[in-house]
């Protein structure tokens, strides 16, 4: 099942063009996309799930190509544009279509312009997707624009309330229903690493199938090591006088490995000794 539904309009998709940009939206459309986000587990999910749409039945070794301009030295990565480039517009002796995936637009230093020129006139017959961590250069992120290109953003919303929604949201995507405890229960575990949420909803799929309504006792079994929270969530039980609260909190800041017992000790002791 797929993790962000793809053929259907998310309030996660902000595309540059369009609101709905699937592979049937694009007769006449330009068959372009970005996957951007904080986190490369997401963003690594959506691309997964994309191109599995865009490639669909045909042979995978024969439509698709992938290239990462992370994994190559500064003086390399303008052949590498250019192989893009060329890729996008060769076209597949066995299929329509091909899939073209770019990783890490946002890499610098970068000279886009094969990019931009591109996108001027992308081929047809061509899915050309990108991907993104931080800010791309403005030429590429203009060119994007006029182009119409699709974005999928990766990250989740901040706000608990619009978060639990967004959570609700991919089990529904995935034909799974969850009732309001286990819902908080998932939360609750995933703290602010949203990213294993991915897996989890794959195995339970695969545990109860799809249409099933998931119960507290469904999920528990396959809740591991609690994720990290936020140091907020710390803080607050401390100013709160929430004893427990705060130790609960900080094993789980401590054994997600996102903090060193040291920098937790070194932020509590910048604190006010109330």
């Amino acid at each position: 099942m797929p993790w962000y539904g793809f053929s259907c309009c998310s309030a996660w998709l902000a595309p540059y063009g369009s609101r709905d940009r699937s592979p049937s939206c694009h007769a006449g459309g330009v068959p372009t996309y970005l996957v951007s986000g904080d986190d490369e587990r997401l963003i690594s999910a959506r691309l997964s799930e994309l191109v599995d749409e865009l490639v669909g039945d045909a042979d995978r070794s024969s439509v698709y190509e992938s290239y990462d301009l992370a994994e190559v030295q500064a003086d390399d990565r303008d052949v590498m544009v250019r192989q893009v480039v060329n890729a996008a517009q060769t076209q597949s002796l066995f299929s329509d279509r091909r899939v073209v995936v770019v990783r890490n637009v946002d890499t610098t230093p970068l000279d886009s312009a094969p990019l931009v020129d591109y996108l001027r006139a992308p081929a047809d017959h061509c899915h050309l997707v990108f991907t993104a961590k931080g800010k791309i250069g403005k030429a590429l992120n203009d060119a994007m624009k006029k182009s119409g290109t699709a974005i999928f953003e990766t990250t989740p919303p901040s706000k608990r309330r619009e978060l639990m929604e967004w959570y609700k949201t991919k089990f529904i995507e995935a034909g799974l229903k969850i009732d309001a405890l286990a819902l908080e229960e998932v939360a609750d575990w995933l703290g602010q690493d949203a990213a294993r949420l991915p897996g989890l909803i794959e195995v339970l799929t695969s545990t109860y199938g799809p249409k099933h309504r998931l119960t507290f006792d469904d999920v528990d079994p396959f809740l591991g090591q609690a994720g990290s929270v936020q140091p907020w969530d710390l803080t607050d039980a401390i100013d709160s006088g929430d004893t427990a609260n705060a130790l609960f909190m900080m094993r789980r800041m401590v054994r997600s490995g996102e903090y060193h017992p040291f920098q937790l000790m070194a932020s509590l002791g910048r604190r006010p000794p109330w």
